[in-house]
């Protein structure tokens, strides 16, 4: 019969299976919503999939541009929505905690790795997902992509608070006192803030085209 034969012909109608006929009717409606042009459900199952979710982390674009370690972390922090001012900002800490070396450690007040000198805990933590998305815990790469992950997941407000900053000491101080968060912050904040101006006077473009002392505003 005619729809025999759109459920396989003899094939459908040769087994009593109930699975392979459905089987067989799956591969059947497949078919003839290709021909119209449609999409199967197992289609959109398949694009849903892929869709980023917290079990399976999407290692996001970036750029590591550079000769340098200082460099590549400048092009990063750019490359993640950071402008000039704000990188710099962030860099100023990074270079006081570790000077850009992703194999520092520091045992003097228990155990702190890294970039960021992060705690055993916090450093458990982000290491984990370095290791998820197959980077090196011990790169410069891995760990930049460690604490925008760690930075996103745990610190979102405060991130948020240094992409609306509008000057390089108060990007160094938010980042500071509510991410890397010392015992002695009013002594830090000032040496951090030097850094981060220094920093910005060498990769900046602004700065470049205006000179490196340059007293514009927003590099204050």
């Amino acid at each position: 019969s005619v729809i025999d034969a759109l459920l396989g012909g003899p094939a459908y109608a040769a087994t009593t299976d109930a699975k392979k006929q459905a089987d067989i009717f799956s591969d059947i409606w497949k078919s003839l919503m290709s021909l119209f042009g449609f999409s199967s459900s197992d289609d959109s199952d398949k694009t849903e999939n892929k869709q980023t979710t917290g079990d399976n982390p999407e290692i996001p674009a970036a750029n590591f541009n550079g000769s340098e370690s200082a460099e590549k972390t400048w092009n990063f922090l750019k490359s993640q929505g950071f402008n000039e001012v704000q990188a710099a900002g962030i860099m100023g800490n990074l270079q006081q905690e570790s000077g850009f070396n992703p194999k520092a450690k520091n045992t003097a007040a228990g155990i702190h790795y890294g970039l960021m000198q992060w705690s055993e805990t916090r450093w458990a933590n982000v290491s984990q997902y370095i290791n998820s998305i197959k980077k090196d815990p011990d790169s410069l790469e891995g760990q930049l992509y460690g604490l925008k992950w760690e930075t996103d997941k745990y610190y979102k407000s405060f991130i948020d608070q240094i992409k609306n900053a509008k000057s390089i000491k108060e990007a160094s101080d938010i980042w500071l006192k509510n991410i890397e968060v010392p015992g002695n912050y009013e002594e830090e904040s000032p040496n951090r803030a030097s850094l981060a101006k220094g920093i910005y006077n060498k990769y900046s473009k602004v700065s470049a085209e205006l000179g490196s002392n340059t007293s514009q505003g927003k590099a204050l």
